[in-house]
């Protein structure tokens, strides 16, 4: 029984890693946005008991990945910026081309793939974005 706990997670480490390859991002970026689909989905069940404090821990909880995924973002941003390439690109195309993520309303920063609030991916791909499984 031990075997069979043991093959499960690391098939579903090597899961997540496809998946965050496949998004071109990091494993760890991939592992905090299931940990934060997790959280939320605790938030919305109905407890009997202390309903609301429990609600408030896995919000809490899910805000704090959250904050941890806009770093990685604002991080990716800070890089792409130095690149000596982006730089041109970046200043001409920054008020042309301004998208918005249809979850929160806040606005895209050209060439990232997911809204720096909310986490939510809003570049548009033939790809199947990655559902982590609770």
């Amino acid at each position: 029984m031990l075997a069979g706990f043991i093959a499960k997670k690391i098939a579903d480490r090597h899961e997540t890693q496809k998946a965050a390859r496949a998004e071109g991002i990091t494993y760890e970026e991939m592992k905090l946005r299931e940990q934060a689909a997790r959280y939320r989905y605790k938030a919305s069940k109905p407890y009997r008991m202390f309903e609301e404090r429990k609600q408030k821990k896995w919000t809490a909880r899910a805000n704090a990945c959250d904050e941890q995924l806009a770093r990685f973002e604002e991080t990716r941003r800070k890089a792409a910026a130095n690149q000596p390439n982006n730089n041109e690109n970046l200043g001409s195309n920054q008020n042309t081309n301004q998208c918005f993520c249809r979850q929160c309303g806040a606005a895209k920063v050209e060439g990232a793939v997911f809204c720096g609030k909310c986490g939510t991916k809003i570049a548009s791909s033939s790809q199947q974005p990655y559902v982590p499984k609770y």
